[in-house]
């Protein structure tokens, strides 16, 4: 009996002992791979900021720099904390939305500003015809025989078009103006579109000419003058130039002035005509003059204005009634609501004057821009290029591309463009991206973006997310507002769209 209690204990513990130790040999396995699972997907932080290179794609931050923005703080503290990690306040990161229209056969105007975006379209059927619409702010409209001259701005938007074959054949032009319909006439041209304001001409006997501003008629005229911008609608201003008994005359707001020799109609308002071989300017209804030789002419929806002109070799601004020079040259200038600056040469120096401060001399000067608190302009000094923002200097650098679109500055963001052997490279907001093939950029207060080409694809960056690769694209196709952005591109031959929103 004895020895059968025993033989029963020593195979109990026998047991026992087997499934421990299969217990601990199965624990271990699986720490094992545990171990070898957090090895495979190592988490990699290259600054050890506590942001995972991953997360630094997505907040916009240098992953080689624990401190992207320099203030102090580690960028990973700054996340957790509730803090933007690449700049100046609260973190507010929105995953974007998106919406993709298309394919489209052939796609035309595409605007996008501020709260409204539209663009147009055409699809072919089986038998090659062309079926035309438009889409705006997601609304589709038509089918219509043709479309012409889509307009958008903040909170409005217009088209011209053909409703049918027979509106074609008998020249019924018809005007969609935020879904109210105007016509129809036999002519229609000029379409201007401006926040809550709009104008067109038309004629209904292809001979005198009227002009619709905001519902009132202003005519009959032998000839009313549209310039590439259309009519000039800004805020509450408009004015056009028209024909009467051979005689040209400017309509500012209702008011006729003239007769003059001839007239030319700036971008903000400045009206400029000729009398007796001599320059004059208008600008809110006040007359400036008489000049040799006008120049340009800046004017913004506020009260601030700059004109320059020239006498015999010497060159003049005047801004806000405050004359500056003689100087040997003036070059690109910049106005904003209480800012402004101008480029000029004096003793074949180069020297840039922003508001009360100035500053120079330099080799030469490129662009400079102002908003109500920054200013940005592109300086050479001993064969090296430099970029200034607020005082800061960026550079040396080799070269920088030289036209309108190497530096732009927003009141929250800025960017401007170089070259390095023959590559393209932008700084936005003190980051450097590169390199490309091309770049097309775009700003808003609260959004960047550009377009690049990398290996002959086409390729979106909004705020550090990125979109493609799409077929190459040579069009500029990118747009951005605070509210919305929204990009065109090709793939296998078809058109697309994409609007976002953050």
């Amino acid at each position: 009996m004895k020895k059968a209690i025993f033989l029963i204990i020593f195979l109990l513990f026998f047991i026992l002992t087997g499934c421990v130790s299969k217990i601990f040999r199965a624990n271990n396995d699986s720490n094992e791979k545990i171990n070898n699972v957090k090895q495979e997907n190592k988490i990699i932080d290259t600054d050890n900021d506590g942001l995972t290179d991953q997360e630094e794609v997505y907040y916009g931050t240098d992953i080689k720099n624990p401190d992207s923005d320099n203030d102090g703080y580690a960028d990973g503290e700054e996340v957790k904390k509730g803090f933007n990690p690449s700049g100046e306040g609260k973190l507010n990161i929105q995953q974007s939305h998106v919406v993709s229209y298309g394919p489209y056969d052939t796609l035309w105007e595409f605007y996008l500003e501020n709260k409204t975006w539209g663009f147009r379209y055409n699809n072919q059927d089986n038998e090659k015809k062309s079926h035309n619409f438009i889409i705006i702010n997601g609304k589709k409209y038509g089918e219509y025989w043709s479309i012409y001259d889509l307009k958008i701005s903040d909170n409005n938007w217009g088209f011209e078009y053909f409703k049918d074959i027979e509106s074609v054949q008998n020249n019924l032009y018809l005007v969609n103006i935020k879904d109210k319909i105007y016509g129809p006439y036999n002519f229609v041209t000029g379409l201007t579109i401006n926040n809550n304001n709009f104008g067109f001409v038309y004629t209904n006997d292809n001979k005198t000419q009227y002009v619709n501003i905001n519902d009132i008629i202003y005519g009959p005229y032998d000839d009313v003058e549209i310039g590439s911008l259309g009519l000039n609608i800004t805020g509450n201003e408009f004015a056009f130039i028209y024909k009467k008994n051979d005689k040209i005359y400017i309509n500012y707001n209702g008011k006729q002035f003239g007769p003059y020799n001839s007239a030319n109609i700036h971008y903000g308002m400045g009206i400029e005509y000729v009398e007796n071989d001599k320059h004059y300017i208008l600008i809110k209804g006040k007359e400036f003059g008489p000049f040799e030789q006008l120049i340009s002419q800046n004017i913004n929806n506020i009260n601030n204005f700059l004109f320059i002109y020239k006498s015999g070799d010497r060159y003049f601004i005047n801004i806000n009634y405050n004359e500056f020079g003689p100087y040997q040259y003036i070059g690109p200038s910049s106005l904003s609501d209480n800012n402004w600056c101008f480029s000029y040469t004096k003793n074949d120096k180069y020297y840039i004057k922003i508001k009360n401060n100035e500053f120079g001399p330099y080799d030469s000067v490129g662009n400079c821009m102002v908003t109500d608190n920054d200013f940005a302009y592109i300086f050479s000094k001993d064969d090296k290029i430099y970029f200034t923002i607020s005082g800061k200097q960026y550079g040396p650098y080799e070269k920088i591309r030289q036209n309108s679109g190497n530096l732009y500055i927003k009141n929250n963001n800025w960017y401007f463009i170089f070259v390095k052997e023959d590559r393209r490279y932008i700084s936005i907001n003190g980051r450097e991206y590169g390199p490309y093939e091309r770049i097309n950029p775009a700003l808003s207060d609260k959004r960047w973006g550009f377009q690049y080409r990398d290996n002959g694809k086409t390729y979106f960056n909004i705020n550090n997310e990125i979109f493609g690769p799409y077929d190459k694209n040579d069009y500029f196709s990118l747009f951005l507002s605070d509210y919305n952005w929204g990009f065109r591109y090709e793939e296998n031959g078809k058109n697309y769209i994409n609007i976002g929103n953050q």
